[in-house]
């Protein structure tokens, strides 16, 4: 015993004459190695990989969700998948968006990015889709998701569709460099102390459970489910110099497939953003934002028309969901996001572009 307490000791003093060398004398070594930051990394955002989550689906007097409960799954590089898994295909076609195309809210295997898959197969075409889809996300940090992993599963083409997550993040910040911690496009990493080792376990091995309890936390104290963006709430931005940015990030996507080959489909986004849709504006003011709501539909279509006016300049092809997708419940059961029959009706509308493209 007394061999292993002299052990203990003698370990504790190395330990600590290290720790006082590493700040004192080998502190401004010079040495041919410079070891990089490794406390800060680009925000990779996306879901879980290889992930099969359930989640509670709060949308209520909705008749076409007639259960509480949805699930999704992710495949091993975070992309949402369906029942059907392709592994062999000749045709890639990339969905890139928010929530909106993520689709969570839709029952798994009639998200519109999957159900174009298999309408596709249907017509014995073979093509697989992915859906990179996920909440919050805006075009910087889908751009940075696809140069990162999208591009290694070489796709023919890339289909985009953001409009709302963009031109809120900038008309609160004016820049997609200033968010959320949660959506900055530079992370630092927080897994310090004992508070930091109870979170890396709880990421690894406990993930699952925490997003039930915490969904679960949330509807009991009613939390909005949009981004708080505490201290980034100062100034009303000019919606032209929104409007500039969005563009610039467009331009990103269109010099990237041009370069790569990709074939870029535009697509503006099917919402209910209307002065006379009730439940829209009740949501907009709930949020507390600078805009008033008149100014903000302005934006949000002023964005959209960008989107169609990019496109014809281009001479890349639209998809135009923001005329084609009827603006009431019956398609979308809150300002931006599909029920089960509007996502049906957008993968039809895709569905119909794309047999005349892939042979």
């Amino acid at each position: 015993m007394t061999k292993i307490k002299v052990l203990l000791i003698n370990i504790l003093i190395l330990l600590i004459l290290i720790l006082i060398s590493e700040n004192t004398f080998l502190k401004n070594l010079d040495s041919e190695i410079i070891e990089p930051n490794f406390n800060r990394y680009i925000n990779l955002y996306e879901h879980k990989s290889n992930s099969e989550i359930s989640f509670y689906r709060d949308i209520p007097n909705k008749t076409d969700f007639n259960k509480s409960f949805n699930s999704f799954k992710t495949d091993s590089d975070g992309f949402i998948i369906g029942e059907n898994v392709v592994e062999s295909y000749t045709d890639l076609i990339y969905f890139v968006g928010g929530s909106t195309t993520e689709c969570l809210s839709v029952d798994q295997n009639k998200r519109f990015p999957y159900l174009v898959q298999e309408n596709l197969r249907e017509k014995l075409l073979s093509v697989k889709t992915i859906n990179s889809g996920i909440s919050g996300s805006n075009s910087y940090l889908g751009y940075l998701s696809f140069l990162t992993k999208g591009m290694k599963t070489k796709p023919d083409y890339l289909v985009f569709m953001y409009n709302v997550n963009d031109i809120t993040q900038l008309s609160i910040t004016g820049s997609y460099y200033k968010n959320t911690p949660l959506w900055n496009l530079i992370k630092k990493e927080e897994y310090n102390g004992f508070t930091g080792f109870i979170r890396k376990v709880k990421d690894q091995f406990f993930h699952n459970s925490w997003l039930l309890i915490k969904t679960s936390l949330n509807r009991l104290k009613k939390t909005e489910k949009e981004p708080d963006y505490i201290g980034l709430r100062s100034v009303n931005h000019n919606n032209n110099d929104v409007l500039m940015k969005f563009r610039k990030s467009i331009k990103n996507y269109i010099s990237f497939c041009e370069e790569n080959d990709i074939k870029l489909v535009l697509m503006t986004q099917f919402n209910r953003i209307e002065k006379n849709d009730l439940s829209f504006v009740k949501e907009y003011k709930s949020y507390n934002r600078l805009k008033p709501v008149d100014e903000y539909i302005d934006l949000y279509k002023k964005a959209n028309d960008m989107i169609r006016d990019i496109s014809k300049y281009n001479n890349i092809p639209l998809i135009d969901l923001d005329n084609s997708i009827p603006k009431n419940d019956k398609y979308i059961f809150d300002s931006v996001h599909l029920n089960n029959k509007g996502s049906i009706t957008v993968s039809n509308i895709l569905t119909n572009y794309f047999i005349n493209k892939i042979k």
